[in-house]
């Protein structure tokens, strides 16, 4: 049990620092894209690879429950920071922007099941 939870810690301090990589590359260095924009690329390129692990390996068997909880929990669930994702459609609806805040609800939502779908299609594709 310690050994999961130890497993389980590095891995959502990694998706943690992998996600602020990212969105810091993406705010700052590339577009110099607003804060909610780079979270909304990093939730999609997470339910990305969830569903490209999901794709390949878990619909085989091939995905152990310890290594589901450290991957798709730990890693992914620290990586896609869909608290981020809430917080920042607060934040628009706070300032006013209602419009923009429901447009990323929708948006975040239906882009990232239909992104996780596409994995999972290129993961069995894959396989």
């Amino acid at each position: 049990m310690l050994v999961r939870l130890v497993a389980l810690t590095v891995a959502g301090a990694a998706g943690t620092l992998a996600r602020y990589g990212l969105q810091q590359a993406l705010h700052t260095r590339v577009l110099t894209w607003p804060t909610w924009l780079a979270t909304f690329s990093v939730n999609v390129l997470g339910c990305l690879v969830f569903g490209l692990v999901w794709g390949v390996l878990d619909d085989r068997g091939m995905l152990h429950s310890q290594t589901r909880l450290i991957v798709m929990t730990g890693f992914l669930g620290a990586f896609t920071t869909f608290s981020g994702f809430i917080g920042d459609s607060a934040g628009l609806a706070r300032g006013g922007d209602t419009v923009a805040a429901l447009g990323n609800l929708v948006a975040q939502v239906a882009v990232g099941a239909v992104v996780l779908g596409i994995g999972v299609v290129a993961g069995r594709a894959l396989a």
